[in-house]
């Protein structure tokens, strides 16, 4: 059995899936953690609800990844256990709106996925982190975008129209005309059309504490199945913002990253691997070297404090560490209004619950490491706090499972500033 303390989410001996640790899986329909593998069935009270919108329970836990494109795969794997070609929404709440053209492809992402799993794979691994959201769109996923982003100012309406020519480069349209006019297209059409449209609402956060736009947004919400999608940098102003990867540092030569940079079989984390475990003294060249110095010059406990995290993400903290000076943090205030927004938005959708919940940490040059442990954890219990079932189970309510993206590490081993400045 699982756990229901408070704190970090806790393992289970479920097996995992197609990817990586697994813990119990979490119904966001039924609120409770269960631990059978895989899918276990909803309550009646739940399938109910779920057929009257048209789509099962999921049955994921909430999915928690470094780089944001690693979601997308998450989503397919969803979508295909349940037969489900969409289309669905995306309430994206993020910094950035992750909508950039994708590049020339010769992989046909409007395919058989859902039956065929090769196929499935191949289209995860076109996207990254700013053009996932169009590749699920291409592949008849998605068909609308709710963006909430940091900000002030008033919601926005657009419509994209998707194109590819011959040579497989992809571009956008914005399309002119009465946005209501292209609202009630039907979802047959949009899916038959040979360019698919893409709606896009961009929402600034504060106009979420505006009720006529508050009940606005969630009509639209509920009006079909959705994903809720979070980026922690939601929540990063720009001073906090980390410096880019060592991999990726001006002047840097390292040798080409993978598309995502937590592939742990990307062949620059072999070449790093060997410079991190050499012996040989200081480097003052090479690609990360000022990171690679650091990290040798640590001391044997923070070296084996750092020993649980994927080597990408030790890179990433000796990089920070390589400054010399501490990290400018998330002012904690902003960051407990911003929540608060959030929560009291997300309340509105408790009979309504996304069919996938998926978190991108973003610490490659988004979010400060030190920042990813308070910020995770204010998603995870705003998640628990909406669809967890504090009122109807134990006294001391359900925390959402949580599995992780390939190279990923568990929330419970992510450092604190604590074990490496004094």
């Amino acid at each position: 059995m699982c756990s229901t303390d408070k704190g970090p989410p806790k393992r289970c001996s479920a097996a995992p899936l197609n990817h990586s640790p697994r813990t119990c899986p979490w119904s966001l329909a039924t609120k409770t953690q269960r631990c059978q593998s895989p899918n276990p069935l909803c309550s009646a009270a739940a399938a109910a609800a779920a057929e009257q919108r048209g789509l099962g329970d999921w049955q994921r836990c909430v999915f928690v990844a470094n780089d944001h494109g690693q979601v997308l795969g998450e989503w397919l794997r969803g979508a295909a256990e349940q037969r489900f070609g969409g289309p669905l929404s995306v309430l994206h709440i993020d910094a950035h709106n992750d909508l950039n053209v994708p590049e020339a492809s010769s992989v046909e992402l409007k395919g058989d996925w859902l039956s065929n799993s090769s196929h499935r794979e191949a289209v995860a691994d076109v996207a990254d982190l700013a053009n996932f959201q169009q590749i699920a769109t291409w592949a008849g996923l998605v068909d609308r975008v709710f963006w909430i982003r940091p900000g002030w100012g008033s919601p926005e309406d657009s419509v994209l129209k998707l194109g590819q020519d011959r040579s497989g480069s992809f571009s956008e349209e914005l399309l002119n005309g009465p946005f209501n006019t292209l609202e009630h297209q039907s979802a047959t059409a949009r899916k038959a059309a040979d360019a698919p449209l893409l709606r896009v609402h961009d929402i600034p956060d504060q106009s979420l504490a505006v009720p006529v736009e508050k009940k606005a947004l969630l009509d639209r919400v509920r009006a079909e199945p959705y994903i809720l999608d979070i980026d922690l940098d939601f929540f990063v102003e720009d001073e906090a913002a980390p410096e880019r990867p060592p991999w990726l540092a001006s002047g840097s030569d390292c040798p080409a990253a993978c598309r995502r940079w937590p592939e742990l079989a990307c062949p620059l984390w072999e070449e790093m691997e060997a410079k991190v475990s050499s012996a040989s003294g200081f480097l003052s060249s090479g690609c990360a070297s000022s990171a690679v110095s650091v990290y040798r010059r640590l001391s044997l406990e923070q070296q084996e404090r750092l020993s649980v995290l994927h080597l990408p993400e030790q890179l990433i903290l000796a990089n920070q560490l390589s400054t010399g000076t501490r990290p400018v943090r998330v002012e904690q205030q902003q960051m407990a209004r911003q929540a608060s927004r959030l929560r009291a938005f997300l309340a509105g959708l408790k009979d309504h619950p996304p069919v996938l919940v998926t978190v991108a940490r973003s610490m490659d040059a988004f979010t400060g490491i030190f920042d990813v442990p308070t910020l995770e954890r204010t998603v995870l219990e705003l998640v628990q706090e909406v669809w967890g079932g504090h009122e109807d189970e134990d006294e001391d309510g359900h925390a959402p499972c949580v599995s992780y993206a390939e190279g990923t590490s568990e929330l419970e081993n992510m450092p604190a500033e604590h074990d490496f400045y004094p």
